[in-house]
């Protein structure tokens, strides 16, 4: 299952995959056994990954013994403020670095919001991006919560 699952996930991005490989703006994300959390450093920006669901900033997490409970996915940053995000079993939280870095760690109900100008659910057939839903306030607040297989968000900064 969790082999259908990556499929899943890869098809709905698949256009945008050859393109950010050749920028460096494509990031695997995956837990190792044991694993609870992977930074990402990316262009004006660092990514927290915590695997497990996440719901209203509440985690529950899963240690990555077996592969079925392992989170993983990729991370596509398509343009200083857009990311396209796919895969099961983790929460993405974006933060902008400046001056001063931001903490990641910082509970994400403590007001820590991501400051999204839109999140929309959906997938790509071609090239064409197909909106199939939008995410907002509660359902983004807290993170991009990744934890329907096969499907892909689209998350732009304001």
């Amino acid at each position: 299952m969790a082999l259908v699952e990556s499929f899943a996930a890869t098809r709905a991005i698949l256009s945008l995959i050859p393109q950010a490989q050749e920028t460096g703006r494509l990031h695997a994300i995956v837990q190792e056994e044991g694993v609870v959390e992977q930074f990402i450093a990316l262009e004006g920006y660092n990514a927290l990954v915590q695997f497990g669901l996440s719901w209203y900033g509440r985690r529950a997490l899963t240690r990555g013994g077996m592969e079925t409970e392992r989170g993983r996915g990729l991370l596509i940053q398509t343009g200083p403020k857009e990311f396209y995000v796919t895969g099961v079993g983790f929460t993405v939280y974006l933060r902008p670095i400046t001056g001063v870095d931001r903490i990641l760690r910082a509970h994400p109900r403590r007001g820590q919001f991501d400051p999204w100008l839109l999140v929309e659910v959906g997938r790509f057939e071609g090239d064409r991006w197909v909106v199939e839903g939008r995410r907002a306030g509660d359902e983004s607040d807290f993170g991009l919560v990744m934890a329907i297989p096969g499907q892909a968000v689209r998350a732009v900064f304001d």
